[in-house]
C-alpha cells in the first residue's frame, strides 16, 4: 500500500469518529487528487476560485452548499450530506463587483470561524497548502 493510500485509509477510518474538514489550497490539482472527492467530508474550504470544485464534490448522496461569508458560516452545521463548500476568496462569478480588501477581510473572518470550530472538535486535512498565502499564513493557521 502506498503512502497516499495509507493516508486515504486513515482519513476514511477517522471520518466516522469526528468531523473531517478538507482545505484545498492554491496548489490543489483537481486531476491529481481525484480520490478525495468520494470521501464524506463535513466541510470543504478553498482559496481557489474554480467553480468546477462544486461539481467534483456533488453526488446523489451529497449536495454542496456554497458559502461566501463568515455570517453564513457561523451557524451552518457541518454535514456530510449537505456539505458546506466555503469559498474563502469567493469564486469567479461571485467576485465580479467586490473589492480586493473586502474579499481578503471576509476570507480572514471565515478562516477564523473555521479555526474556532476546529478547536472544539474535528480535524482538518490540507491539500495544496501554501504557508506564504497573505491571509492563511503560519500565524493565522495556529
Amino acid at each position: 500500500m502506498s503512502a497516499k493510500d495509507n493516508i486515504i485509509s486513515t482519513i476514511q477510518q477517522m471520518i466516522h469518529l469526528e468531523p473531517m474538514i478538507l482545505f484545498l489550497g492554491d496548489g490543489f490539482d483537481m486531476r491529481r487528487h481525484a480520490d478525495l472527492y468520494g470521501i464524506s467530508w463535513s466541510c470543504v474550504f478553498t482559496t481557489q476560485m474554480d467553480t468546477q470544485i462544486t461539481n467534483l464534490f456533488s453526488s446523489d448522496t451529497r449536495k454542496v452548499k456554497p458559502v461566501y461569508s463568515a455570517w453564513d458560516l457561523e451557524d451552518l452545521p457541518w454535514s456530510k450530506t449537505q456539505m458546506p463548500l466555503v469559498w474563502l476568496f469567493g469564486d469567479s462569478e461571485y467576485n465580479v463587483e467586490r473589492r480586493a480588501s473586502e474579499i481578503e477581510t471576509e476570507a480572514e473572518n471565515m478562516f477564523n470561524v473555521i479555526k474556532s470550530r476546529l478547536k472544539e472538535f474535528g480535524r482538518m486535512v490540507c491539500v495544496g497548502f501554501n504557508p506564504d498565502h497573505e491571509v492563511i499564513d503560519a500565524k493565522s493557521a495556529k
